[in-house]
């Protein structure tokens, strides 16, 4: 399996997106607990990258 340099950087770009959605709560408590933005991209990239 090969990987792409399209693959690659869309790699990276989701791991700056979650270290920066990490930072970023949402208005989003569930319990007293705040809802960040990283569930929200990690979810994103699985769908755009796929399983590999």
């Amino acid at each position: 399996m090969r990987l792409r340099a399209l693959d690659i950087t869309l790699a990276a770009l989701f791991a700056a997106l979650m270290a920066i959605g990490a930072n970023i709560t949402s208005f989003i408590v569930v319990g007293g607990v705040p809802i960040t933005l990283t569930t929200f991209f990690s979810i994103l990239s699985g769908l755009l990258l796929g399983s590999r």
